[in-house]
């Protein structure tokens, strides 16, 4: 669930505008489109002043040369995304 959604247990930041873009993006299959929703909700959430953001964190992430292993944006460690070469 994201952190600026009507509801949200970390804020109390409401707009049914960015809830309906949200859902929207979180149902469109088509890459293009969907990276258009998350323009509209990123303008829209500047625009309404959300949050103030500080710093943006920094990860680093390690793996052995033998892992097959890629990142995920939502920054979640899974073992069960990793194969062994």
């Amino acid at each position: 669930n994201p952190l600026f959604r009507t509801g949200s247990q970390l804020g109390t930041y409401s707009n049914p505008d960015l809830d309906g873009l949200v859902e929207a993006a979180q149902k469109e299959m088509d890459e293009k489109k969907r990276l258009a929703l998350f323009h509209q909700i990123n303008k829209l959430w500047i625009d309404d002043a959300a949050a103030a953001p500080l710093y943006q964190q920094l990860d680093l992430y390690g793996a052995s040369k033998r892992i097959t292993w890629k990142a995920r944006s939502d920054e979640r460690i899974k073992a069960t995304e990793m194969t062994i070469k």
